[in-house]
This record gives structure tokens, sequence and C-alpha cells, in this order.
């Protein structure tokens, strides 16, 4: 057993690591900004958002509309979810959970979107989601995200593209989830994949306008 003076020194250190990691992507995040905030985009302009609605869509739209949008993209799980607009354009977005779903739900939706699993990556939908919400703990060499090489690849190759939840960001754990982002900004750049950001959020009131999105693409530096 371990002295005590021993197991304590070894809790600050652990400690003191945890710290400077924080402080690394802290400055790796203003360094980006600094460097990428001003770029021109390479994407194709989107003048929409996909956020996830519940019973609230009228307060999306009014908030879509003050944000400059001429769409709003609703992202939901029911297969019969069917809503219109006469203010905006409306576009809708199944999250699917089974593969199984994918073909059936062609017709009644614009988009198919999933998380990241690896039977998504595998299959023919549009969207990744939520790669960089990963249950296990961080390494201190990496970040431990949904999303690796083998997934890259055959996102690549059935054409998926990987997305960057800005409601993510908001979250308690803001810098870890920053931290994944970049981590996996560089499989999409490595691998050349289709990428992009939307609010993807619940809260009407937590929806970005199109600039801040796209200054989130820049930052990560895809």
């Amino acid at each position: 057993m371990l002295p005590k003076a021993t197991v304590i020194f070894s809790a600050q250190r652990t400690a003191v690591l945890v710290r400077k990691k924080q402080r690394f992507f802290a400055q790796l995040f203003l360094k980006r900004c600094r460097a990428n905030i001003f770029k021109i985009s390479v994407y194709p302009i989107i003048m929409f958002d996909v956020v996830i609605p519940n019973g609230n869509e009228e307060d999306f739209i009014d908030m879509a509309l003050s944000s400059g949008y001429s769409q709003i993209c609703f992202l939901v799980e029911d297969s019969r979810y069917s809503y219109a607009s006469k203010r905006i354009g409306v576009k809708k977005a199944l999250l699917v959970k089974s593969v199984n779903q994918i073909s059936k739900s062609r017709k009644n939706f614009d988009f198919i979107f999933a998380n990241a699993e690896r039977k998504f990556f595998e299959s023919k939908i549009d969207y990744i989601i939520n790669a960089e919400l990963f249950d296990r703990k961080d390494s201190f060499h990496f970040k431990r995200t949904a999303l690796n090489q083998v997934h890259a690849k055959l996102a690549k190759s059935n054409n998926i593209a990987v997305l960057f939840s800005f409601s993510n960001l908001l979250s308690n754990r803001r810098i870890q989830t920053l931290g994944r982002m970049f981590q996996n900004a560089i499989l999409v750049k490595k691998y050349k994949l289709q990428s992009n950001a939307f609010s993807l959020t619940k809260d009407p009131t937590s929806m970005k306008s199109r600039n801040i999105l796209d200054a989130l693409i820049r930052v990560l530096g895809v």
C-alpha cells in the first residue's frame, strides 16, 4: 500500500496535468480563432439551420427569420412527423435508431441523421452527429471520440458528412467537448470528409446565426 503522502502527491500531479490540458485547448482555440476566423469559407452557402423541436416549431421559425434564415430543418425521431409553414421553407430530417429505418424513411424526409455508431458509418445516411460525445474518459495522450480512422474511411466511401453541434459546446463539459471537436476536425480534414455545423438545439433561444456556425467551422480548421 502506498504511503498517504505519495497518494496525495499523485492526485495533485494529476490535477495539474488536467489543468495544463485545459489551458492547452483554450490556447489552441484562441490561436485557431486568430488564424481562421477571417478566412473565406470554401463550403457551399447553406441558409438553413437544423434544430430539434418539441412542439415549439413556431418559436424556432421566429428565431430563424430574425437570424436571416430562409429555411429551417426540423430533426425528429418520429417517422410520422409532418410540419409545414407559410412563413419559411421547412425541411424535415429523421434521426434513425436502426439501419432498417433508412430506406423506409427516404420518401418522407429530406435528410437522414444518425449518431456516431459503426453501423451507421457503414450505411447510406446523410449526416453523422454527436461524434464528440463519448462515454469513455479521455487519455492523457488523445481524446476518445466516436470518430476514428476506420469510421472516417467509411464516411468517405459512403459520402456521409460529419456535423459539429454548437449546442454540445454549451454543456458543462465544453472544454472536453471542444478538444474532442478539434481531434475530429483533424480526421475530417485528413480524409477530406464533408462537414458543417448546425445549432442542433432544443431551445429556440440557443439557435445560432449562420455566421456564428460558419465561424465555428473556420475555428476548427476544416
